[in-house]
């Protein structure tokens, strides 16, 4: 996990995504996502999926780090 906890996963499925955003949409195919175990309802992109649409997040937080308020 982002916090750094181990969690076990025991089911793997590959969707067929489609995002829709104000800037309009993107489609992505076959993307591996883990179901763990819990009550919530959410549905959350890993780095791969983010870097596929463009959007690396280790490199905005460099920027945001190097950046002065």
């Amino acid at each position: 996990m982002a916090d750094g906890r181990l969690v076990r996963c025991a089911k793997e499925v590959f969707l067929d995504l489609e995002l829709v955003a104000i800037a309009g949409s993107a489609s992505m195919w076959s993307v591996s996502c883990v179901i763990l175990e819990g009550d919530d309802d959410e549905f959350l992109l890993g780095r791969d999926a983010l870097k596929t649409l463009g959007i690396d997040v280790q490199d905005q937080l460099a920027q945001l780090a190097g950046s002065s308020f």
